[in-house]
């Protein structure tokens, strides 16, 4: 071999773990931060210990607020298993009773203890002036 090839083969082999090197640091990344989505039912029976997302409907008739704290306690169901779960702070405008939840946390074995809520509304979703527009015709 001569020394041009030796060269070559020790810049190939160079790059070749850098880029091994970034993959691993960047797939090693994303793992961490990933976040997985868990119904009710999949709460109760993995007891996760990670974060997770929790995805349901809000129960009716379980929404209970406490104004001096800005706490919220509410029960999210899949229709299977039921969860309670408590939110702090200001809640989206969407988030009612029989409403669709998204609420990222963690679960600690009784009570999910959401950090961020999304509320979700259904696919027939329509601004009240439209629909009072549509309503007076």
């Amino acid at each position: 071999m001569t020394s041009h090839q030796r060269q070559r083969v020790k810049w190939i082999s160079l790059i070749t773990v850098i880029l091994m090197g970034g993959s691993l640091f960047i797939f090693s990344a994303l793992r961490q931060s990933m976040m997985y989505f868990m119904a009710p039912t999949e709460i109760l029976t993995e007891n996760p210990s990670r974060p997770v997302r929790l995805g349901g409907m809000v129960e009716k008739g379980s929404i209970i607020k406490d104004p001096a704290t800005m706490t919220i306690h509410f029960r999210v169901t899949d229709f299977k298993s039921t969860v309670a779960a408590s939110f702090t702070g200001l809640a989206p405008d969407l988030f009612k009773e029989g409403q669709g939840v998204v609420a990222d946390g963690r679960w600690d074995g009784h009570v999910f203890q959401a950090e961020k809520l999304l509320a979700k509304h259904d696919e027939n979703y329509m601004p009240i002036e439209l629909a009072d527009r549509l309503a007076k015709q």
